[in-house]
């Protein structure tokens, strides 16, 4: 959360930009009378929320909003542990790292080293397509701050399952001869024509012994 002090905001229709020239996306989240007070902007990937006016000047930390705001704030830009962010090992894997780093380790189920272009201004940092499940941990070549990638097994052809359908289940069930060995038979209407049979021999007794 970025707090200027008396910050002229671009508008809608301008494109706004650093000095090196990355466009930065943007959405208004609050207007006042002449221009945008609080926007929301990507920057490469890493998202911001910038106050336009300074805090200490206006009665808005003082009203219930405020903490909301706050709030709202925080979990928008960092999902935390919370948010169950997971990758699978399907799909390419693409995480956020600070983009003054240049080298990382990721250790876990495989180690690998990535180097990242001197160019490259961007905070993502894609990692292939990660094919062992498991914990996986990003830091800096040197020291620092580590970040834990979860890795998990959801993919059916991964975990050698496959899915049916109801027409797989009727055209299986179609394919199995009439008494063949694994044919499943329903029992169930057996009981059913037993349970009339009885009924039936009770009613015979019961007319026999009314006429007795």
């Amino acid at each position: 959360i970025i707090v200027a002090d008396r910050l002229a905001l671009p508008e809608d229709d301008e494109v706004p930009g650093d000095p090196t020239g990355r466009r930065l996306r943007r959405r208004t989240l609050a207007r006042g009378e002449g221009c945008p007070l609080i926007l929301e902007i990507d920057d490469a990937g890493t998202p911001r929320i910038v106050v336009g006016f300074a805090l200490d000047q206006s009665n808005w930390p003082v009203q219930f909003s405020f903490p909301i705001f706050m709030l709202a704030s925080f979990d928008h830009l960092s999902p935390g542990a919370a948010s169950g962010v997971w990758h699978d090992t399907s799909s390419p894997t693409i995480v956020r790292f600070d983009r003054r780093v240049r080298s990382l380790t990721m250790s876990g189920p495989t180690r690998r080293t990535i180097s990242r272009p001197e160019n490259d201004d961007s905070t993502a940092v894609p990692l292939g397509v990660l094919e062992r499940a498991g914990l996986y941990s990003l830091s800096p070549a040197g020291e620092g701050v580590s970040l834990p990638i979860a890795v998990n097994l959801l993919d059916a052809g991964e975990s050698s399952l496959a899915w049916t359908t109801p027409e797989d289940n009727t055209r299986s069930a179609g394919a199995i001869s009439v008494g063949g060995p694994g044919e499943q038979r329903e029992v169930w209407r057996l009981f059913v024509l037993a349970g009339g049979c009885l009924l039936l021999v009770e009613w015979f007794v019961y007319a026999w012994r009314a006429r007795f």
